[in-house]
């Protein structure tokens, strides 16, 4: 994964102090922004406000300025097409205004006074396909996704067929020699290898293959949704992108399992959570793409 094309803005906005008339002007400003930008991409926006006290001490400063979102200010959250930005820029925005009112009622002794400025950051990403690469403890230790060993760029196409032509556990379905004679059963015309995020709905759209792509984190151990499909979401291939490679995953309740927080109901593939609510699915299609913490 290599993050590509990084922007900062700012904006400071002295025609609209007051909050709703900020945001209101803000969105629709950055509406047209991102709607400019390559997809996928990471953004992060903040607001920048002065506040003042609700009760001024003579002989003090009675004005200071304050960052929101309050929590998780260095989280750039991923845009997947255009057609989440406005999912997106409510969510982000819906969370300040929360913080904001917190902020003037949790008895802090300061109140909102104007706004100042919106900071944007934007990063595009590109993610693709290579070459064989060791998966972390983290995900071996579940036996829950079967890793081609390849040699060349084509981990993308040996993932699929590692599903579509599943290989007992005693046959080493790790061996690309299990694949080789499916190579060509797939239509690949056009998507270049190593393939990339943008490629995914073609793939689809050829093939009549559904497929959902989730990229597996070493670091922070969490799994994200990249792409869901647009086929048939509940009875697509599971595939991981682990960095730059590609594996089938053969379990994805092993690989989100947690024992200590025990849930029911079916897992949704785009959250990853289990819910008993018939709904769900497609409730959770609405909403952008989560972070999952994975469990050890």
């Amino acid at each position: 994964m290599e993050p590509l094309n990084k922007a900062s803005y700012d904006f400071y906005d002295d025609d609209h102090v007051d909050y709703n008339e900020h945001i209101a002007f803000m969105k629709d400003y950055l509406r047209n922004l991102l709607k400019a930008k390559k997809f996928p991409i990471k953004c992060r926006i903040l607001y920048e406000a002065e506040v003042k006290q609700a009760i001024p001490i003579p002989g003090e400063i009675n004005t200071k300025k304050v960052m929101f979102p309050k929590y998780n200010k260095n989280l750039l959250r991923e845009i997947q097409n255009e057609s989440e930005i406005d999912d997106y820029l409510n969510k982000v925005f819906e969370e300040i205004s929360v913080n904001l009112e917190e902020y003037n009622q949790h008895g802090t002794g300061w109140i909102f006074n104007k706004s100042i400025a919106t900071y944007m950051k934007t990063a595009v990403i590109r993610r693709r396909g290579a070459s064989y690469r060791e998966l972390p403890d983290l995900v071996n230790n579940k036996k829950c996704c079967i890793n081609v060993k390849n040699e060349d760029m084509k981990c993308f196409l040996w993932a699929i067929l590692s599903g579509l032509h599943q290989i007992p556990s005693k046959e080493h379905p790790e061996r690309l020699t299990k694949y080789k004679e499916f190579e060509n059963t797939l239509n690949m015309d056009g998507i270049e290898y190593p393939v990339c995020c943008k490629n995914y709905d073609k793939f689809e759209k050829q093939n009549k293959q559904p497929i959902n792509v989730y990229e597996l984190y070493k670091e922070d151990g969490v799994i994200a949704p990249i792409y869901t499909s647009k086929i048939d979401i509940k009875n697509a291939i599971n595939i991981g992108l682990y960095k730059d490679h590609y594996v089938w995953i053969k379990s994805m309740s092993k690989l989100v399992r947690n024992e200590c927080h025990a849930q029911k109901g079916d897992l949704c593939p785009k959250c990853l959570e289990r819910s008993v609510n018939p709904n769900h699915l497609e409730e959770c299609m609405k909403s952008t793409t989560e972070r999952l913490e994975m469990p050890n």
